[in-house]
């Protein structure tokens, strides 16, 4: 039986952009979009765009990673997922000592 993401992997680039939000607002995109008319049309060329590298992401949640790290996953596991941090140095220092001492 199929899920979901098989079917997802299965449909044609015009599928999807009918599928998914303007990469403008739900990437870091920066594609030139009339949304007024046809989002649909802008959606289809970023799919269509050649990549030239792909960003790393983390297995378990997905966000791009920073010098190989998570930094979503790390903030989940001091507690301090979706807050703006108070104890930003904290966080800092947690996140070198996590990537082996790289100061970021």
């Amino acid at each position: 039986m199929k899920n979901n993401g098989d079917k997802i992997r299965q449909m044609t680039d015009q599928q999807l952009a009918l599928l998914i939000q303007c990469p403008n607002d739900s990437m870091d995109a920066e594609i030139i979009c009339d949304s007024v008319t046809d989002c649909h049309e802008c959606c289809l060329q970023w799919i269509q765009e050649k990549v030239e590298q792909t960003t790393p992401v983390c297995n378990v949640c997905g966000a791009y990673l920073v010098a190989g790290k998570c930094t979503v996953c790390l903030k989940k596991r001091r507690g301090m997922e979706g807050q703006d941090d108070p104890e930003e140095e904290a966080f800092r220092q947690d996140m070198a000592d996590y990537m082996g001492g790289i100061d970021i």
